[in-house]
């Protein structure tokens, strides 16, 4: 990938589906604000999640990310537009991005009553973690940090491309024990659209 919005966006096109899993990056193109998606395999996350930088955070109408950069604190930051998790350090650097799947809006039954399938939008803190398995109504999740009651960023064996959640933000399997590890309860988590 050379960075560039013409070379992102033809590595997008060019991704396999058994990278699905993959890690998403966003290339900021200069002041056109323009922002191309693309996969890149696990090996590469190292140099992919050192390039990403929290001016693109400001690009698509997201003002608000401006405040959140100024609070100085690590954060989480879920774009449920761009099925992405940003991962941003005290200085306002983004030094990690996965791919999500988060709530898609349908009707399910649970537990003996109807929900919709909803990634709430907000301010919320991580307020508890489980280092590990949990097998829950819904089924089985990986390293959940909880952010809001039921719902968590949880790794997931199945991370389509689209919303596709009950309400939490699914993340790849390869990365849910670290991402886990990176994150500590207390930590402000921004879900926006």
């Amino acid at each position: 990938m050379d960075g560039s919005c013409d070379g992102a966006a033809e590595h997008a096109r060019r991704v396999d589906p058994e990278r699905r899993h993959s890690v998403t990056s966003l290339t900021c193109c200069g002041a056109t604000g323009a922002i191309a998606r693309a996969s890149v395999a696990p090996r590469h996350i190292e140099v992919t999640t050192r390039s990403v930088h929290h001016r693109f955070l400001h690009i698509g109408g997201h003002s608000h990310s401006a405040a959140l950069l100024e609070r100085g604190s690590a954060h989480v930051e879920i774009d449920i537009s761009r099925q992405v998790i940003l991962l941003v350090n005290d200085e306002g650097v983004v030094t990690n991005v996965l791919s999500t799947s988060t709530g898609n809006g349908a009707r399910y039954f649970s537990e003996g009553k109807w929900e919709t399938a909803y990634t709430p939008r907000g301010t919320f803190k991580i307020q508890r973690q489980i280092k590990g398995i949990r097998k829950a109504a819904l089924g089985t999740i990986y390293y959940p940090s909880y952010f809001n009651g039921g719902i968590a960023i949880h790794g997931s064996n199945s991370i389509p491309t689209t919303a596709a959640s009950h309400g939490c933000a699914r993340i790849p399997r390869f990365a849910d024990k670290d991402f886990a590890n990176m994150v500590t309860v207390g930590m402000p988590v921004y879900v926006y659209d």
